[in-house]
């Protein structure tokens, strides 16, 4: 088993699309028909379903989907951290991020590179209470997290993201018949060991709305809660930002009252030094700023 096709796999798996997943790894298509077929048939799974509605991820796909991205990444990391030491530099930073924080950042990191060449960027998905924790400790010098946060962090807000009800198009819920489709159905909702940020928030949202906890079900990751939609398992409740895979049957309804709406911002631990991290930060408030802060 090869870190080439692991790269395949997480490809397809956030595309679904084998032209999208090619073009992003610089491959033709049948080359990487072949490394998922490779990878499949080593594992003794099938990872995807391919059918008239397009390529899906299996349930074992599913299952493996967090496995194999986290070992892309450290992969990643650990070439990038050969790099530094063998060309001499060490200059880097690590950057945490959630999904709420996606839209704005690629604007960023490619801004900050191109001035700072010599300054490496390692971006870690992970949760807010973890980054804060993080940072806390010296581990991580920034991350783009949820807001708000206390002392001795201190932010500058970037973005924003809502809540949404995610149903299938056969349901078509009333917004003030939203309660009574909850009393009938299953409720995906995340994981709070997975995802607890947004687990949180949506826990928040469901008890301010005194909606019913009934028939409510958590799952660790959004991709399988699309898929559990799709095939008119239920419902769910999903952070905006999380909602990236093609699912033609599904639809979206954003969602209003306390806890429906959160903002996103660049943290960071002004007791810990940091040079390299300041011109970071400044060049995130100059993007903000021209951005209007959205």
């Amino acid at each position: 088993m090869e870190i080439r096709q692991l790269r395949a796999f997480v490809a397809l798996a956030e595309r679904l699309n084998y032209r999208e997943a090619a073009a992003r790894l610089c491959l033709t298509q049948p080359t990487l028909t072949k490394q998922i077929k490779m990878l499949e048939a080593e594992a003794g799974l099938q990872l995807f379903r391919r059918d008239n509605q397009g390529t899906r991820l299996s349930r074992q796909g599913q299952l493996l989907y967090e496995d194999a991205k986290q070992l892309v990444e450290r992969f990643s990391a650990f070439k990038t951290r050969c790099g530094q030491l063998g060309s001499g530099r060490d200059a880097s930073l690590s950057i945490g991020f959630i999904g709420s924080a996606t839209s704005i950042m690629p604007d960023i990191i490619t801004r900050f590179s191109q001035l700072n060449p010599d300054i490496v960027i390692q971006l870690q998905d992970l949760s807010s209470p973890r980054q804060q924790q993080l940072i806390l400790s010296g581990q991580l010098q920034a991350g783009f997290m949820r807001l708000p946060v206390g002392a001795p962090l201190t932010f500058e807000r970037t973005g924003h993201d809502c809540l949404c009800l995610i149903f299938h198009k056969n349901h078509s819920p009333e917004p003030e018949g939203i309660g009574r489709l909850l009393n009938v159905t299953t409720l995906y909702v995340l994981d709070a060991e997975n995802c607890p940020g947004s687990a949180r928030q949506i826990d928040s949202f469901i008890s301010a709305g005194g909606l019913s906890r009934r028939r409510l079900q958590a799952i660790k990751d959004a991709r399988t809660i699309m898929t559990l939609v799709e095939s008119q398992m239920g419902v769910a409740i999903l952070p905006r930002s999380a909602m990236t895979s093609r699912h033609p049957e599904v639809r979206c309804q954003r969602l209003s009252g306390a806890y429906a709406d959160w903002d996103v911002g660049l943290v960071w631990n002004e007791n810990i030094p940091d040079p390299h991290r300041d011109v970071f930060i400044r060049e995130v408030v100059k993007l903000t700023a021209v951005a209007g802060k959205p």
